[in-house]
């Protein structure tokens, strides 16, 4: 049996800045609109079916509240009755906080050895930020299945073959459906990001590196 090992920090991540059309404002219509492409596009490619938004708010002080407010829905979501739960979904306590950020919540597909299919709650994550004239989207990957080697540092050909090209396809279909290409992060513990996948650190050898200590 194969484990899926997580990480809580992301393996490699992706950003795309988005501006409203026409110079227009940002905000939530905007953010909804993004949060909805990416996850109309990534649902096609089974690397994360959307079931719920978790909405972060802005505190006053220009951090974000101490809580969030999640939002689902049996049916899929659509840029307008997303902003409008949002809308609706406002603190009672305090109804003129803006939300600040949208983080996509749902399960996505992914291959194990001989091509048995599995599924993760969360095998992407993705957070919208709101901006006053442009939306922020985070693509994050958590898992060492997209590389070429696992946390322990061991090769595993047959799992990067099968999953590699997938997310290649999701974050390209995101680029294609946003309209610019992602900006790839920065080296984290466990691999360095491009623009359609990530890549394990390896040893001046050619082996892996074991960085199952940072998990």
């Amino acid at each position: 049996m194969v484990l899926l090992y997580r990480s809580d920090a992301p393996v490699a991540s992706w950003t795309w800045e988005v501006g409203a059309p026409g110079g227009g404002p940002g905000g939530l219509d905007l953010g909804a609109r993004v949060a909805v492409t990416a996850a109309d596009v990534l649902e096609k490619t089974e690397l994360l079916h959307l079931r719920a938004v978790e909405v972060s708010w802005a505190a006053p002080d220009g951090t974000e509240a101490p809580f969030r407010t999640r939002v689902s829905s049996s049916q899929p979501f659509t840029a307008e009755n997303l902003a409008q739960r949002i809308r609706d979904a406002r603190p009672a306590g305090d109804p003129d906080l803006p939300p600040a950020a949208l983080a996509l919540i749902g399960a996505g597909r992914w291959f194990a050895p001989g091509g048995d299919s599995r599924t993760d709650p969360a095998l992407l994550t993705g957070t919208v930020r709101l901006g006053p004239s442009a939306a922020y989207l985070e693509l994050a990957a958590h898992h060492d299945i997209w590389a070429e080697h696992d946390f322990f540092g061991t090769p595993h050909p047959e799992i990067h073959e099968l999953n590699a090209p997938r997310l290649s396809a999701g974050l390209r279909a995101v680029e294609q459906a946003l309209g610019s290409p992602g900006t790839p992060g920065g080296p984290t513990f466990f691999g360095t990001p491009f623009n359609h996948g990530v890549r394990s650190h390896v040893a001046e050898d050619g082996t892996g590196v074991d960085v199952s200590g940072h998990l």
